[in-house]
């Protein structure tokens, strides 16, 4: 009789004996046994004991250090595999025992339900929810019986679960079931009539993984002005599954869940036509997708700490997983990232300690510090479901990785205007993330806040901060409504050179404010050529170089244009100043005698 799960067990206990003798062989290669060379030894006949190097010396002690942290590293996760292994088999009696139910879980049928050359098992279902990596599970020892006939199906969990909190606070979203929970702050003036208008400009703001709303009306909107506060309409919102929001044992959580509830309790109820979005961390993500999704209503986009790490989309989910989550002891911020997103079981275990029993752990809180009310991320942290966490980290943040890219190429195409803010101590989210942001949106701005990590970009800052968002709210939504003026020209009647003086107009006509009359006349726009400051002979030079031809007999270009879709060029693919000179020197060689093309790009 053939046990499949005996030469599977076979395989992997070679693999298991293979890394072990590799390990072995690493410790004894250690330079503290192998490292001795002839001439580190003295000539002297007495010597006895070698002399190390004072090189060997130093480096031998930090790779025994590796060593043993390897060692005790595999060992721990070890462990925790043995321990997820067999809290699947106890939560499948207490499933079955509280519930009447076993709903599945991702640890069985990971062959069947996994990737299959690279593609999905089910829409917007991530491929690292099955494609998690455990001893115990690889050996399929769970593809047993289960314990009931009637299996039910992914899904069918009751709400609330047993091992969730049962109190009013955590359970009263199904009173308003299907809309999100959002904290709006409204322009004290602003009427029925204004929002039917949209008079004022509305700036949405999503939060990232195990946060809420709170994030940001506890931070930003305090301290934002009187000017914001009479101009912006702010709605902070609490996403699928935290917070105040629903958090429905039904759903999976995908990306495209996330962005129906948000339309849904946010575009159809104030009838939307233009914002703002600002984004922390996992909330960035949404926000690319809402962003995406409206390409022309955007006015700016706002990414805080953006998790974005290119890659195939084969291998996108899997390598945000890795990045976000790897399997390390150090930080320990990472190391509980990494087991409560590679280990099911002993995930919902921490929540069931934690999140169920909240108010104790809040009372014990309140009673240590002394304090009345806790800071609100201490509450926020324990008001999601394992299922509603465990869904969104790997359905958004690790599947949603794959659509990043497409994302990022519609938003390179609109008019938002991008801004990317991180700090350069985050060991949550890296560095590299905002400039890889940078090299699919060359048009961004990245902003790169000194001493500051994944939070602290934000707490400890958020005067800076509001004063940063409504400095970009306040340029963005100049740049937008100079484009949509644009937009109301007819371009088919006027020629490159007409539109370019056009646009050199409204620029003289905004900042030169000695000017008295700037109206538009025509598609041509006005002419104020008056005064004789610096800036404004400045302003003419540049009016000059519109109808100068490039050269003689040239028809397509003028002196001016050329040198703009130059720059142009060089923005969008990110050429040194260097490269940007010696091209220029080609074309001077190129083109004939007497192009009035500058010689360098200084």
């Amino acid at each position: 009789m053939a046990f499949p799960w005996l030469a599977r067990f076979q395989s992997l206990t070679s693999t298991w004996n293979n890394s072990q003798r590799n390990l072995t062989q690493h410790i004894l290669s250690a330079p503290s046994i192998n490292a001795l060379s002839p001439d580190l030894v003295s000539s002297h006949p007495s010597t006895k004991m070698p002399r190390i190097s004072s090189l060997s010396a130093k480096k031998w002690p930090e790779r025994a250090a590796n060593t043993l942290s390897g060692a005790v590293s595999f060992l721990v996760f070890f462990l925790l595999d043995m321990l997820d292994f067999v809290l699947c088999i106890v939560y499948r009696f207490l499933d079955y025992l509280m519930e009447g139910n076993s709903p599945p879980c991702y640890c069985e049928n990971r062959g069947e339900q996994g990737m299959n050359g690279g593609t999905e098992r089910q829409d917007g279902v991530s491929e690292t929810l099955h494609g998690r990596k455990n001893f115990f599970r690889d050996l399929g020892l769970l593809r047993m019986r289960r314990i009931r006939r009637n299996c039910g199906k992914m899904g069918d969990p009751v709400t609330p679960r047993w091992s969730d909190c049962g109190c009013d606070s955590c359970n009263a979203w199904q009173k308003n079931r299907g809309k999100l929970h959002l904290v709006v702050m409204e322009p004290p003036q602003v009427t029925n009539e204004d929002r039917r208008e949209n008079s004022v400009e509305n700036v949405i703001f999503f939060h990232g993984f195990l946060s809420s709303s709170s994030f940001w009306t506890e931070t930003v909107f305090p301290n934002l002005s009187e000017a914001a506060r009479l101009n912006y309409r702010l709605v902070a919102v609490d996403l699928l599954g935290f917070g105040r929001s629903p958090k429905p044992g039904d759903s999976l959580y995908r990306l495209e869940d996330h962005l129906e509830s948000v339309e849904k309790s946010i575009n159809e109820p104030f009838q939307l036509i233009s914002f703002h979005l600002v984004a922390h961390s996992m909330g960035c993500i949404i926000a690319l997708a809402f962003a995406a999704k409206y390409p022309n209503s955007v006015k700016s986009l706002i990414l805080i700490a953006p998790p974005f790490f290119p890659s195939t989309k084969e291998k996108a989910s899997y390598t945000a997983l890795n990045r976000l989550a790897q399997r390390k002891l150090w930080p320990p911020l990472l190391f509980g990232s990494s087991v409560m997103s590679w280990y099911e079981h002993v995930g919902r275990s921490v929540c069931f300690l934690i999140c169920r029993n909240h108010r104790k752990w809040e009372w014990i809180l309140r009673l240590i510090r002394r304090k009345r009310d806790l800071h609100f991320t201490t509450i926020d942290i324990t008001r999601h479901t394992h299922h509603s966490a465990w869904h969104t980290m790997h359905n958004v943040i690790c599947g949603g990785a794959k659509l990043l890219d497409d994302y990022l190429e519609v938003v390179n195409k609109s008019r938002a205007q991008v801004t990317v803010i991180h700090g350069d101590t985050d060991k949550v989210v890296p560095l590299e993330c905002s400039y890889n942001v940078k090299l699919k949106v060359p048009l961004a701005e990245v902003r790169i806040i000194s001493s500051a990590n994944h939070n602290t970009i934000v707490f400890g800052r958020e005067k800076d901060l509001a004063r940063d968002l409504e400095l970009i709210w306040y340029s963005s939504g100049i740049q937008h409504e100079y484009i949509e003026e644009r937009d109301e020209i007819e371009v088919d009647d006027m020629s490159k050179t007409d539109l370019m003086i056009a646009m050199l107009n409204d620029i003289a006509c905004r900042m030169a404010h000695e000017y008295t009359s700037c109206e538009t006349e025509g598609a041509g726009g006005s002419n104020p050529r008056s005064g004789t400051d610096e800036e404004a002979l400045r302003y003419f030079e540049i009016l000059d170089d519109t109808q100068t031809k490039l050269y003689h007999g040239c028809k397509d270009f003028s002196k001016l244009s050329f040198i703009v879709e130059l720059l142009h060029l060089k923005a969008l693919n990110q050429w040194s100043d260097t490269s940007f000179d010696m091209l220029l020197q080609l074309l001077h060689r190129v083109l004939p005698s007497g192009a009035k093309l500058a010689e360098s790009y200084y």
